[in-house]
C-alpha cells in the first residue's frame, strides 16, 4: 500500500524522475521533426488514457463517483489536454504554458498526488492515474528541447494562470450558490482539500481564495528558478548532446552490452 512519502512512494518518485531525465538526454539527440512526432504520439496516448480513467471511475462501484468532482478542471487533466492541443492541433503559442506551468504542476502532483489514488497503486484506475502523471512529466520535460525558453514568457504564463484561477474560483462559487455542487473545488482554489502541500500553505493563510494568491506567488518564484536552472544547465547539456550524438554501435554479448565507437 502506498501513502505519502512511504517507501513505495519514494521509489516511485525516484524511478519517475531518473527515467524521465535519462529519456530526455537520449531524446534530445533527435531532429526537431522527430521530436515533434514523438510528442504527438505521447500526447495522444496520454489523452486516451485520461479518458479511459475518467470513464472507468464512472463505472467503478468501489469509487464514490461525483460527476462534478471528475470534471477535467484539475492539474493532471489540464496538462494532458494542453499537450494534445499544443502538439496535435499545432497551437504552439501555448507551448510556454506547457513548459513552465506543466513542469511545475507535474512535479508537484508526483510529489503530492491526490489521496484518493493512494493505497494499491496497481489498481487499474490508480495505474492509469500514475501513468498520466509520468507521461505529463516526460512530455513537459521533452518540451524543453523543442521550446526556445524566454524569460519574458514567465510573466505571461503566470498572468494567464491567474486568470484561469479566477475562472475556477467563479465556477466553484457559482456551483455552490446554485447548490449544484456545494463542495466544488477545482484546482484547489477555494480550499486545499486533501492536498498536503496546499494544506501547509492554508495553515499559514487560512482565508479561502487568498491562500491561493500565496501559491501563485510561490509558483511565480519557482518559474524564475526553473528558468535559471535551465539556463545554467544549457551548456553542460549541449556538451552531453554532442557526446551522445557520436555514432555508436551497440553489441550484445554474453548478456552484457558493449559499446564500440565507429571510427
Amino acid at each position: 500500500m502506498m501513502h505519502l512519502f512511504s517507501i513505495l512512494h519514494i521509489i516511485l518518485i525516484v524511478v519517475m524522475f531518473v527515467s524521465a531525465i535519462v529519456l530526455f538526454l537520449y531524446f534530445n539527440k533527435d531532429e526537431l521533426d522527430e521530436k515533434l512526432n514523438v510528442l504527438k504520439i505521447l500526447s495522444i496516448v496520454n489523452l486516451f488514457l485520461m479518458i479511459i480513467r475518467v470513464f472507468w471511475i464512472m463505472i467503478d462501484k468501489n469509487y464514490d463517483y461525483n460527476l462534478f468532482d471528475e470534471l477535467i478542471i484539475n492539474p493532471i487533466d489540464v496538462i494532458c489536454i494542453l499537450a494534445f492541443i499544443v502538439y496535435n492541433l499545432r497551437k504552439y503559442q501555448y507551448i510556454s504554458y506547457l513548459y513552465y506551468l506543466g513542469i511545475i504542476f507535474s512535479v508537484l502532483m508526483i510529489l503530492f498526488p491526490s489521496e484518493k489514488y493512494f493505497g494499491n497503486i496497481f489498481a487499474f484506475r490508480n495505474l492509469l492515474y500514475y501513468t498520466n502523471l509520468y507521461l505529463n512529466l516526460i512530455i513537459c520535460i521533452f518540451t524543453a528541447s523543442t521550446y526556445d525558453v524566454e524569460i519574458k514568457d514567465i510573466f505571461s504564463s503566470i498572468k494567464d494562470f491567474f486568470c484561469f484561477v479566477v475562472i475556477c474560483f467563479c465556477v466553484n462559487s457559482l456551483l455552490g450558490i446554485l447548490t449544484i455542487h456545494p463542495t466544488a473545488n477545482y484546482f484547489y482554489v477555494s480550499n486545499p482539500g486533501n492536498n498536503m502541500l496546499f494544506n501547509l500553505i492554508y495553515q499559514l493563510v487560512p482565508i479561502g481564495f487568498v491562500y491561493y494568491l500565496v501559491i501563485i506567488l510561490a509558483i511565480w518564484i519557482l518559474l524564475y528558478a526553473q528558468y535559471g536552472i535551465h539556463s545554467l544547465l544549457a551548456k553542460p547539456i549541449q556538451k552531453l548532446k554532442v557526446y551522445l550524438n557520436k555514432d555508436i554501435k551497440w553489441y550484445v554479448k554474453s548478456g552484457s552490452i558493449i559499446k564500440k565507437e565507429i571510427e
